[in-house]
């Protein structure tokens, strides 16, 4: 149900049945009536229409690394899969390191066949040798297959050999 325009009010004429189910159906579309539950976001999904998305997370905290120059996949990931319209946001988290001075390291997301990755949406790092760097990338992926999308964590180092841990993928739906 989508919120609609209350009607008029006229001092001195008594209330129907219908325009007071008006009343209520509007109370039932605002933010704290779409609130089923704690931590969620309060979302629109089209014009006067809320919803309450919830993010899903998963996270790795082992070190792994590589020193692949091509993204490729690590054991644990980290992924999560959730049942998705076109577009989500999609938040990735790490410690960052190369053993190499002036290298980077980089981190991605891949959803099979909806999203590959790339340097132009990921986490990006150059730093001094052996020198951790904690960041977060906040990436608007669309153009998904609706449905049950899975979204996994891939990495790779500039050069040298980059390290990658406490790792998060955090995803919200949109719309």
């Amino acid at each position: 149900m989508a919120w609609s325009s209350p009607p008029t009010f006229t001092s001195g004429n008594v209330l129907t049945a219908a325009q007071l189910t008006i009343l209520r159906d509007d109370l039932l579309e605002t933010g704290p009536a779409k609130a089923t539950g704690g931590g969620g976001i309060i979302m629109v999904t089209g014009l006067n229409t809320l919803v309450q998305r919830s993010p899903l997370s998963s996270e790795y905290l082992p070190e792994n690394s590589t020193s692949n120059t091509s993204y490729s996949f690590f054991t644990g990931g980290p992924a999560a899969s959730m049942t998705t319209g076109p577009a989500v946001y999609c938040w990735i988290t790490a410690f960052m390191a190369n053993d190499t001075a002036g290298a980077g390291a980089r981190m991605s997301i891949d959803s099979i066949g909806s999203h590959s990755p790339s340097d132009n949406t990921c986490l990006a790092v150059t730093t001094a040798a052996n020198y951790a760097y904690r960041g977060t990338a906040l990436l608007r992926i669309s153009g998904l297959t609706p449905g049950v999308n899975t979204f996994t964590a891939c990495y790779r180092a500039a050069s040298g050999t980059a390290s990658f841990t406490a790792r998060r993928v955090d995803i919200l739906q949109l719309g």
